[in-house]
């Protein structure tokens, strides 16, 4: 948002008793500066240019412009939102009704209300309308179509008993361990992303009941458990993740913070470093890295400097 001198009282303005102060910040009211950059450019404390702001907002003086730059970059989805929707997107049918809603078979009609708003909240067409992409749109439509089917029949009670046999019907057909690991897999992966770790964290377990050979399900396993606090176990699920695949400098890095929640300071610093050496740019690294150090800026100066100091502590080569 921008500020810029009312049209309206442009007149009030000339006749108000204004310092020095006040009329330099009155001149950055052209419509081009946002507030942050009129506080940076004052040359006075924030409290003062506030107030004198605030008082011309107040007696109409000023008004708020948006710029269309801005309202273009209002319409951007950040990653973890679009991580959503592709996850969502791509696993509604494996999650059927009771997924898509994030609840179990047992759920009263209270929670499957709730559940409901929530997942409507998200993934209403309406929040996305502006959205330039048409691709998005369809998936958003999609989930939300589907979330809405969900609703509809498990909060009537004769279509929910009608869905639950059919269900039945399809789980006669035996699946692989294989397949059963995949589907509490995907399905713990999207409530992980809806925040909802405590049945994500049951998904991920019995996914590596089915199958214990695959890094990604102890590795989510883990993740999840660390979101719980439930750090010991988290240690010892992720660290079967990098057995299975130590190559993966994600995996050794995550292991490395569990590490440190555990008070393990030695071995996060020596699972940050690994995974450094796997991947030099690695960021969950070079962040544990920074909080294993004596992070005192007056003593390593700029966060460049600290990274610096601990590449050439560990030995470690970053990319150019």
């Amino acid at each position: 948002m921008e500020l810029s001198l009312s049209k309206d009282q442009a007149e009030l303005v000339q006749h108000l008793s204004m310092s020095d102060t006040d009329r330099r910040i009155l001149s950055y009211l052209d419509g081009k500066h946002s507030i942050k950059d009129i506080l940076s450019l004052a040359q006075t404390s924030d409290i003062e240019t506030l107030k004198t702001i605030y008082a011309l907002l107040n007696i109409g003086a000023i008004e708020l412009t948006e710029s269309p730059v801005q309202a273009a970059e209002e319409l951007e989805i950040d990653n973890e939102i679009m991580e959503k929707i592709e996850e969502m997107n791509n696993n509604y049918k494996t999650l059927g009704y009771y997924g898509i809603l994030g609840i179990n078979e047992r759920a009263s009609e209270e929670e499957i209300r709730e559940a409901y708003y929530k997942v409507a909240k998200e993934f209403h067409p309406d929040r996305y309308f502006s959205l330039p992409s048409d691709d998005i749109k369809e998936k958003i439509n999609t989930i939300f179509s589907f979330a809405t089917e969900a609703y509809e029949t498990l909060s009537n009670e004769a279509k929910k008993r009608e869905y639950d046999g059919s269900l039945s019907v399809k789980s006669e057909k035996p699946a692989s361990k294989a397949e059963m690991a995949k589907a509490r897999f995907n399905q713990g992966r999207t409530l992980l992303m809806m925040r909802n770790y405590s049945d994500a964290v049951t998904l991920f377990a019995q996914a590596v009941y089915f199958d214990n050979s695959t890094a990604s399900y102890h590795y989510y396993h883990g993740l999840t458990l660390s979101k719980l606090n439930r750090f010991k176990e988290a240690a010892k699920a992720i660290n079967e993740a990098v057995k299975l695949n130590p190559l993966k400098a994600d995996y050794v890095a995550e292991l490395g913070h569990v590490f440190l929640m555990l008070g393990f300071k030695a071995r996060a610093q020596n699972s940050f470093k690994k995974a450094l050496e796997l991947s030099p740019s690695n960021e969950r690294a070079l962040e544990g890295l920074l909080k294993t150090e004596d992070n005192k800026k007056s003593f390593f100066g700029s966060s460049e400097n600290i990274l610096l100091r601990i590449s050439k502590k560990y030995g470690l080569k970053r990319k150019k």
